[in-house]
């Protein structure tokens, strides 16, 4: 019977080490998406073929010429594109790796451990004399 509880006391740590994984990857998944910038938020600055009036203006190469536009220098090219330009299409994401790896983890785990009979750790040690 000893060798019953160390299997259950197994189990146990496992599930409680996959609940920390769990967490663990949620809350990366919450900061990356907090902190990834949306491309709602960028404006798209249209560049003029000549430097105009007043301060300051900077320079970019987009398509062999000089794309004058106001601000600093050093923009992000994505950022400039000439007039009559049609917008870039937007990038696509990808499906949910953390909804994949949730289920890949949750079939792994209970074709690999199959449920105690009588029902969780907690009802077996319930039944405890």
């Amino acid at each position: 019977m000893d060798g019953f509880y160390k299997r259950a006391s197994r189990i146990e740590a496992r599930q409680d080490a996959a609940k920390v994984l769990r967490r663990s990857l949620l809350l990366s998944a919450f900061f990356v998406a907090a902190l990834t910038p949306s491309a709602g938020y960028s404006q798209v600055i249209e560049c003029q073929s000549e430097k105009g009036a007043g301060y300051p203006w900077a320079w970019r190469e987009i398509d062999g010429k000089r794309c004058w536009y106001k601000g600093k220098a050093g923009m992000d090219k994505k950022l400039l594109r000439w007039a009559g330009m049609s917008a870039p299409p937007a990038p696509k994401r990808p499906p949910s790796l953390i909804n994949q790896y949730r289920n890949e983890h949750e079939q792994l785990l209970y074709s690999y451990w199959p449920p105690l009979p009588g029902g969780t750790t907690e009802a077996v040690r319930a039944k405890r004399p």
